[in-house]
C-alpha cells in the first residue's frame, strides 16, 4: 500500500508534517511537489518498478498532468503493451505511469479499462481541475474535505485533521451509531460531519476555476436475470477453478519476492 495527501490548504511544512500519519503506508520513498498551485505528497511502498522512475508524484512528459496514486493495476502490462502500439513513450515500468498515459489518451473514461485496486488524484493543468477516483469495491481508501474554494484529499483522516488543526470538526453521531450497531459506516460518511469517505466505483471532478465538485458513478456490478440457464456442476467447478487461478496469477505480479500466508481461521 501507499498513501498520499493532495491539498490546496496549508503550507509545504504543514503537508510534509502531516505525512507522518501515513508514513507506515509507504516507507520506501517520500515525494512532494507543488503542481498547479496544489500540494502533492506521496508515501511509496514500491512493488512494481523499484527504481526511482516509479516514484511519485509522477508527471507526464509534457508537464501538463500529475498523479498521486495508491494501489495496484493487475492488467497494467496488457494495457502498457496497447499503449506502446499507439507509440506512447514510457519513462518507467510502473503501473502508475500506465494510469497517467491512459488518462492522457482516453480521458477519465479510461477507468473501465482497469482491473485492480486503486485510489488516485490526477491534477490536469490544461482543464485546471482535479480528478478523484476509487476502485470498483473500495479496496483502497480515499477521504476528502471541501470548504469554499479549497479541497483536501488524503488516504487517511488524520492528515486532514492535522492540516486543519484550527478547525473544530463536529462528530457525526449518526455515523458513530451506525458503526457501533453494524460494525461499519454507511455510504460516504465518516465519524466527522465535514470529512467524507469517497465512494467506491465513483470518480469526481473538482473544477479549480469555478470550484465545483461533480461526482459520477463509473462502475456498477451486472447481474444476469436469465433464470433458464442449465446448471452443470462440473462446468461451474471448472469455471470457478479457472477464475481463481487467473486471479492468483494476476495478484502475484511483483518486482519483489512473493510470499504466501495461510490462515487457520482464528485470526
Amino acid at each position: 500500500m501507499c498513501g498520499f495527501i493532495v491539498s490546496s490548504f496549508g503550507s509545504r511544512f504543514e503537508i510534509e508534517n502531516s505525512g507522518k500519519y501515513i508514513e507506515y503506508r509507504g516507507p520506501d520513498y517520500t515525494g512532494y511537489q507543488l503542481f498547479n498551485e496544489i500540494h502533492h505528497l506521496h508515501k511509496r511502498l514500491s512493488i512494481i518498478d523499484l527504481s526511482k522512475n516509479g516514484n511519485q508524484p509522477m508527471f507526464s512528459s509534457d508537464g501538463n498532468y500529475c498523479i498521486t496514486y495508491n494501489g495496484e493495476i493487475y492488467n497494467f502490462d496488457l494495457l502498457r503493451r496497447d499503449l506502446l502500439q499507439k507509440s506512447y513513450q514510457f519513462n518507467s515500468d510502473s503501473d502508475t505511469e500506465v494510469i497517467l498515459a491512459l488518462y492522457k489518451i482516453y480521458g477519465i473514461k479510461f477507468l473501465n479499462k482497469l482491473r485492480g485496486m486503486f485510489s488516485f488524484v490526477i491534477n490536469d493543468k490544461i482543464k485546471n481541475c482535479l480528478y478523484l477516483a476509487r476502485d470498483h469495491v473500495g479496496m483502497k481508501p480515499l477521504f476528502y474535505f471541501i470548504e469554499k474554494k479549497n479541497i483536501l484529499i488524503s488516504s487517511e483522516i488524520k492528515p486532514i485533521i492535522n492540516i486543519l488543526k484550527n478547525k473544530k470538526f463536529k462528530l457525526n453521531n449518526k455515523a458513530i451509531s451506525e458503526y457501533l450497531k453494524y460494525g461499519f459506516i454507511n455510504k460516504n460518511n465518516t465519524i466527522f460531519k465535514d470529512i467524507k469517505n469517497f465512494e467506491h466505483g465513483y470518480y469526481a471532478k473538482f473544477d479549480l476555476n469555478e470550484y465545483k465538485f461533480e461526482k459520477r458513478k463509473w462502475f456498477s456490478p451486472e447481474f444476469s436475470k436469465n433464470t433458464n440457464i442449465n446448471i452443470n456442476r462440473k462446468g461451474i467447478k471448472e469455471c470457478i477453478r479457472k477464475r481463481i487461478q487467473e486471479a492468483v496469477e494476476l495478484h502475484v505480479i511483483s518486482d519483489r519476492k512473493v510470499g504466501l500466508l495461510l490462515s487457520g481461521g482464528l485470526d
